[in-house]
């Protein structure tokens, strides 16, 4: 649900649809914020690229940041490439836990191979469960291995952009059809048995891009994991929102001196936008079900933890978060590594909690705050020992950041540049349900509000 001062806009979910036949049908929501950006108004659009190495060659990052900064310069446009050479779906959904969910992107542009087990639906079923990112991926090119190589990948992942609503671009097909009239073959476009040469980059780049179109007419209608519906109530009369103390309509928004904002919402997150306000900009106490967002467990992250000393993936692929988070720094202490980096010990201390217990390769570990939980499966020595040949030294550290997604207070903050749009994240990641919003306005100053946005993932397994 967006809800907007004087509009209340719902988010409906729908499972199950046919194949969009017109390119980037599917990608909507992303590409409406793209095109109707203007001067006076910078929408923020944030996209993450995430796979494995063909997507961190990053030819397609380049191609489509490319085109879409030429093609709608007035956007606030956000892109990051957090792909990971060498993990498969089966590794790769292991990281997806800190790199990919907490991200929370408008679209995820994805390609991974492996997963046929059932790994790679777990990240697309992840990020529908957890997000309400948009999702383009991709069929696997045609490599060195011939055209029958990953006939049967391709096929599921067809099937599955199919059940779980992604925009799907059969890049498989489109690089058939090019080296036919091109005459050329596999080893043309790459540089070994898979990965890409700069002519291979570039028709990949410009395949994704084509995928990248809007469709004003059809918006609307042909993506009904985000179908819109408007309203406009009054906005103190809209229901779910109740309003106390001296808000009064001001510059396209409300503004107010003192006094609470309560919104009921259904959802995993909910974002402030803020309006102008004459003179100082006031600050507002944040409380999510009668409890400030630190309260909630499921609000706090982990970074991904640091590289391996041998090799340039994580050290560790998961991190778990425990009991009462705090928002530090870890680090651990590996020691005791074996030759071949399936035996090893560690000790684990937070920059608050302290030392806080330690484990090994023998079986899971919980800190002794239950703050930090740790799987023998997820740490990547054996995998980095196998691969680069190399020893690991004698000990070494591993540190990753524990933050919260969201603010306890919130205070507006001015626009860097004209037609920004500053949007903050009061907080995300709580159990996708029915939940209350309090924004109680603290000293002095003025608060303006804009508008409101929660998030309910589409395929969310809702709490009430």
């Amino acid at each position: 649900m967006v809800t907007k001062l004087g509009k209340v806009v719902t988010a409906m979910t729908i499972a199950g649809y046919a194949m969009a036949a017109s390119p980037g049908a599917r990608i909507q929501r992303t590409m409406g914020l793209l095109a109707t950006s203007t001067p006076e108004c910078r929408n923020k659009v944030k996209i993450l690229f995430y796979g494995q190495s063909i997507v961190r060659q990053d030819y397609a990052r380049k191609a489509v940041e490319a085109n879409l900064r030429k093609r709608f310069p007035n956007a606030d446009l956000v892109v990051e490439n957090r792909a990971i050479g060498g993990y498969e779906a089966p590794l790769l959904i292991r990281t997806a836990e800190q790199d990919l969910y907490p991200c929370y992107p408008d679209l995820v542009v994805f390609h991974v191979y492996g997963g046929q087990r059932g790994e790679f639906e777990g990240i697309l079923r992840n990020i529908r469960e957890r997000t309400t990112a948009e999702i383009l991926t991709w069929t696997h090119h045609i490599d060195r291995r011939g055209p029958e190589q990953w006939e049967a990948a391709c096929k599921l992942r067809l099937e599955l952009a199919e059940k779980y609503g992604c925009e799907m671009v059969d890049l498989r097909a489109q690089w058939a059809l090019h080296m036919k009239d091109k005459g050329i073959t596999p080893e043309d476009l790459t540089v070994d048995v898979v990965h890409l040469n700069k002519a291979g980059g570039k028709l990949m780049g410009d395949i994704l891009v084509s995928a990248f179109q809007y469709h004003p007419e059809i918006a609307p209608k042909m993506d009904p994991f985000v179908n819109v519906h408007n309203a406009e109530p009054a906005f103190a009369n809209a229901g779910t929102i109740k309003l106390t103390g001296n808000w009064q309509t001001a510059n396209g928004g409300l503004v107010a001196t003192r006094g609470t904002l309560k919104l009921t919402f259904t959802g995993n997150r909910v974002d402030v936008t803020a309006c102008p306000v004459d003179g100082k900009a006031g600050r507002v106490k944040v409380l999510i079900d009668g409890k400030a967002p630190s309260a909630h467990a499921t609000a706090y992250a982990a970074t991904l933890p640091t590289r391996s000393p041998i090799d340039y993936r994580p050290a560790i692929k998961t991190i778990g978060i425990g009991a009462d988070p705090k928002v530090e720094t870890w680090t651990l202490t590996a020691r005791a590594v074996s030759d071949d980096g399936k035996a090893f010990a560690y000790d684990l201390a937070g920059s608050l909690t302290g030392p806080d217990g330690s484990g090994s390769s023998k079986g899971e570990f919980v800190s002794n705050s239950g703050r930090i939980r740790l799987q023998p499966r997820d740490f990547s020595f054996a995998e980095a020992i196998r691969i680069r040949k190399k020893p690991m030294p004698e000990t070494f550290d591993v540190t990753w950041s524990v933050y919260l997604m969201g603010l306890d207070h919130w205070q507006a903050k001015a626009p860097a540049k004209k037609g920004e749009i500053v949007r903050d994240t009061l907080i995300q990641g709580i159990p996708a349900g029915t939940h209350t919003l309090e924004l109680i306005l603290e000293g002095d100053g003025t608060v303006g509000i804009h508008s409101l946005t929660t998030h309910l993932p589409p395929l969310a397994k809702p709490t009430f």
